[in-house]
C-alpha cells in the first residue's frame, strides 16, 4: 500500500513541477516525505489504544495511588 502511495505522490509531484534532474530529485524527496508522514500517522493510530491505557493508568495512580 505504501508503494502505491509513493508512486502516486511521486508522479503527481513530477507532473506538477515538470521534468528535469533537480525536479526529479525534489519529487522523489516529496514522495518519500509523504510516505514517511503517512506511515508515522499509521503507527500513531496503531498504538493509540495503548497510549490511552497508559494515560488512564497514570491518572488512576496519581488519583488513588500515593496518598
Amino acid at each position: 500500500m505504501y508503494a502505491v502511495v509513493f508512486l502516486f505522490s511521486f508522479f503527481a509531484t513530477l507532473w506538477s513541477i515538470g521534468l528535469s534532474k533537480i525536479n526529479l530529485v525534489i519529487s522523489l524527496a516529496v514522495a518519500l516525505g509523504i510516505v514517511f508522514l503517512i506511515s508515522m500517522l499509521g503507527t500513531v493510530i496503531k498504538i493509540l489504544p495503548w497510549l490511552i491505557l497508559v494515560c488512564a493508568g497514570i491518572w488512576l495512580y496519581r488519583r488513588y495511588g500515593y496518598r
